[in-house]
């Protein structure tokens, strides 16, 4: 491989040339001979947050996490009846074709909802002191700094991460992001597919992984992907994962990726079992849980089986109940970032840049999230969580469990709807259900049933593959042929004939009442649903289904950001459109009385009107048709006067009943998904694009990327010169590798923006003019810490921020209160509190200098004598020696002293 020109030599031999495990590889060749890891001490702690730019200041020494883990049923149950409550959105009214209808949200598995505790915590205590982090000198910094790394340790906590092994790191676009920037610090991104195989990483992968899982590992171009297939009784396949495992035991890299659960059938899978099994031949143990994170315990490291602990575990925070608007994890073994440069380099990774050089940070969270972090999301992810710690992972998956038995058995009674997956009480799964409707031969299409779902019931049900091909694939029971010619189908435009199903989920949070309530409206739709089908049309190309009425506009009534005001003068109508349902038990009556007096009036209106259908399918993909048009079943009326009878054969390629057929499974084993197909015919067909009408040098006929010009001295040399100025060139900037990032260079920066006031600039002006003139008379007050390069008022020196806020003081719902509004007083008149600060600092200022200077002042610190010469500020002894000799402040040399 070309990913790296040092070598690993691992316990067995082995060697693989990649930035992975470099410096350590026992961990990763671990058996399940290794012997327990210790737990953290409570100092151990803080090393999760020791931050080189100064932040170790921060390190939570003063955070307490009240949570209620599990105290009892009584306090379980109110929370879960104010989480409930809180649910910004709940039964909210919108009008549907059929009227105004309560919004039922069913659709957790794609994503959580917003909380009210949550989002009022977050806009009363942590956005009014909101700045960017990366500071340590102001109230805002500190204090955003600080909730950020609460999250932090609480998810670390919640997921029994160590301090001395693991790094919790918050990436970007959720799982997505996570997995690829696993697969970027391993190197794996990099090399060539002509490696030989002997030298190439191994992949293994499971069918019921989501795409996030699968895609990253598939593209990289040095590494093979093997796929377990799931077991006769569901799971993982662990005798063929453990033939694998012997076949590939000789690689150089050998990784487990596998989603801990399936987001189709919520299927659970045995993580330490597993994850014992992948360590015993030397394998990474990484998983998938943006499925169950919500609803599961994530143990990175077993107490009660050492073995079984997880190299990697990702997530993310928007699939939390509260969780909107927050970012992905990735949890893992910090020998796995060892990676010489940061994965997403820049902003916030670096410690020392020059013109030609420079040197990245050492600590793992700085180095791999570069640029300004989602910091409110991170902050929200940090309180969704303890929302989750409060209720307790084992009260939740009870309470999951308890909704699984009774939901499966309420649809399993009715013969129209198809369940995917295996409905048996020894699998065991979340309370998360594919299905499809039967009508005659053939099924209702899924994005009907959820449009209707939707216009009728309020219920917010998803349609389609669910992102996860392979499985959706063996779930459907498609053939190769089918898959493929599928494939061509999708890509020729005609994506109404793309199977899916439709997708539901019933969390522990939901009260009975509400799950009863979407139970009968499933039932509705798989018993009579049909019988709207007149109303609805189709789009062959986008496989949308749509009421007739909404054929002009898909939602007439949506609100529009443009509605906003600023400030508190002008009125926003989006509220008033439609009034609150008071009574939300009358009006689920009400929908499925209207539904059931509906549905005749529908069939037999369009039977004796002569309804004709308005669009098929061409008629040569005819045969993958899978679905029932409209025409049919108003011609099965016009015929029976009723539903048909459910065939025994089904028609089109979509056979359920296959999934059970070990003796077919194979089949599917190497069968391209219809979405890595139409990826491929994408790219042919851009090769083609190129080759025919692109000159040399271009990707597009219409751009010509064209180098710009450089110095030969600057740009000479191969790619590993380079990376060794980046890397080994240190000459500058090495003060601050020897941790002196006192001497770092720097500004004081402000802005004024338009929006702020006269008096606010004055006062800022002021300010800056006081500290010019009598700001050295403070140093006296000011410790410093040359290795950090922060300075600190001398009655901070046992707190950095003694009245931080805490995100454990969040309460869910409204029973608990919240002491921390009332910690200070509010300014009442700004203007007067500004003058008194005025006031105030030129008091003080001479009574400061000249104290220090009675009192026989010394220097608490200074910089090594080795630096001397690279240091440009002064010190505070020097403030008070001039003070001593002049009785005020030494006049401006026209020679500066120092680098600066």
């Amino acid at each position: 491989m070309v990913c790296n020109d040092q070598e690993l030599e691992t316990p067995t031999g082995q060697s693989w040339s990649s930035p992975v495990l470099k410096k350590t590889a026992t961990t990763a060749t671990s058996t399940l001979t290794q012997k327990p890891l210790l737990q953290p001490h409570e100092d151990e702690k803080e090393k999760f947050f020791e931050h080189s730019t100064g932040s170790s200041s921060l390190a939570l020494d003063s955070v307490e996490t009240s949570f209620m883990l599990e105290t009892g049923n009584n306090v379980t149950n109110q929370a879960l009846h104010d989480m409930a409550n809180n649910m910004i959105g709940r039964n909210m009214p919108f009008q549907s074709p059929f009227g105004v209808k309560a919004q039922v949200y069913a659709d957790y598995t794609a994503s959580g909802k917003s909380l009210e505790c949550i989002e009022q915590f977050i806009h009363d205590h942590v956005m009014p002191t909101y700045g960017n982090t990366h500071t340590t000198t102001s109230v805002t910094g500190l204090q955003t700094t600080s909730f950020r790394e609460e999250a932090r340790q609480t998810i670390a906590d919640a997921v029994n991460a160590r301090a001395s092994e693991d790094v919790v790191v918050f990436v970007g676009q959720g799982c997505t992001s996570a997995i690829n920037k696993l697969v970027t610090a391993l190197g794996i991104n990099k090399g060539h597919r002509r490696h030989r195989a002997s030298k190439r990483p191994v992949i293994f992968t499971c069918p019921f992984s989501h795409h996030s899982n699968l895609l990253p590992w598939r593209e990289s171009p040095c590494a093979d992907e093997v796929q377990i297939p799931e077991a006769a009784g569901g799971g993982l396949d662990l005798e063929e994962l453990e033939r694998q495992l012997q076949r590939h035991q000789n690689r150089p890299l050998k990784i487990g990726s596998f989603a801990a659960a399936s987001n189709l059938t919520g299927m659970l899978i045995d993580v330490d079992k597993v994850s014992k099994l992948l360590h015993k031949y030397g394998a990474l143990a990484c998983w998938d849980y943006a499925t169950c994170a919500p609803y599961v315990d994530i143990d990175m490291n077993p107490k009660h089986d050492p073995a079984a602990y997880k190299d990697a575990v990702f997530f993310s925070g928007h699939k939390f109940v509260g969780g909107p608007g927050s970012p992905g994890v990735l949890v893992v073994k910090k020998k796995l970032m060892s990676n010489e440069v940061p994965t997403m380099p820049g902003g916030g990774t670096v410690l020392f840049v020059t013109e030609k050089a420079h040197s990245y940070l050492s600590n793992k969270v700085e180095r791999e999230e570069g640029g300004t972090p989602d910091i409110l999301g991170s902050i929200r992810l940090g309180l969704a969580f303890q929302l989750k710690q409060r209720v307790g992972p084992h009260r939740i998956i009870d309470l999951e469990r308890q909704h699984v038995k009774h939901v499966r058995e309420s649809l399993g009674r009715n013969s129209n709807i198809v369940l995917l997956g295996r409905q048996t009480d020894d699998v065991d799964q979340l309370p998360i259900f594919s299905m499809m409707i039967r009508f005659g031969d053939r099924f209702l299409h899924h994005n009907f049933v959820c449009a209707l779902l939707n216009d009728m019931f309020g219920v917010q049900a998803r349609g389609g593959c669910q992102c996860a091909g392979p499985f959706g694939s063996r779930l459907l029971g498609l053939s190769r042929e089918h898959i493929i010619d599928l494939g061509h189908a999708v890509v020729a435009k005609h994506e109404i004939l793309k199977p899916g199903v439709a997708r539901m989920s019933f969390p522990y949070f939901a009260d009975d009442e509400e799950v009863e309530y979407v139970l009968d409206a499933v039932h509705f739709v798989a018993n009579h649903g049909w019988k709207f089908l007149p109303q609805y049309d189709f789009d062959c190309r986008t496989g949308v289904w749509r009421h007739v009425s909404r054929a002009e506009s898909a939602f007439p009534n949506k609100k529009s950001l443009s509605a906003m005001s600023i400030g508190t003068t002008e009125s926003v109508s989006l509220s008033t459109l439609i009034e609150p349902i008071r009574d939300v038990d009358a009006h689920r009556r009400q929908n499925l009385e209207q539904a059931a007096k509906l549905a005749d009036r529908c069939i037999e209106e369009a039977a004796s009107s002569g309804f004709s259908q308005r669009e098929k399918v061409a008629d040569s993909h005819e045969g993958l048709r899978w679905f029932v048009y409209p025409s049919e079943a108003v011609a099965a009326f016009q015929e029976l006067g009723g539903k048909p009878p459910l065939s025994e054969e089904i028609s089109g390629p979509c056979q359920p009943e296959r999934y059970f057929d070990p003796a077919i499974n194979h089949v599917w084993d190497g069968v391209p998904t219809l979405a890595t197909m139409k990826r491929h015919w994408v790219k042919m067909a851009a090769r083609h694009f190129i080759a025919r009408y692109c000159m040399p040098g271009q990707s597009s006929p219409f751009v010509m990327e064209v180098m710009p010009a450089t110095d030969s001295e600057d740009e000479s040399g191969s790619d590993n010169e380079k990376t060794g100025n980046r890397l080994q060139n240190r000459g500058e900037g090495t003060s601050l590798v020897a941790k002196h990032e006192i001497l770092k260079p720097g500004v004081a920066r402000m802005s004024f923006p338009y929006f702020a006031d006269d008096e606010e600039v004055e006062y800022v002006l002021d300010a800056v003019h006081l500290v010019a003139n009598h700001g050295w008379k403070y140093l006296p007050q000011y410790d410093f810490d040359c290795r950090t390069g922060v300075w600190r008022h001398v009655s901070r020196a046992e707190s950095a921020f003694p009245n931080k806020k805490s995100l454990s003081e969040m309460p869910i719902g409204t029973t608990e209160s919240v002491s921390l509004s009332t910690l200070i007083e509010p300014i009442r008149d700004v203007d007067a509190h500004r003058r008194q600060n005025l006031e105030q600092a030129a008091k003080l200022a001479d009574r400061c200098i000249e104290e220090a200077a009675s009192s026989g002042f010394s220097q608490r610190e200074k910089v090594a004598d080795s630096h001397e010469g690279l240091r440009w500020f002064v010190y505070p002894s020097e403030a008070v020696a001039a003070f001593q000799e002049l009785g005020g402040k030494p006049p401006l040399s026209e020679e500066i002293s120092g680098p600066c």
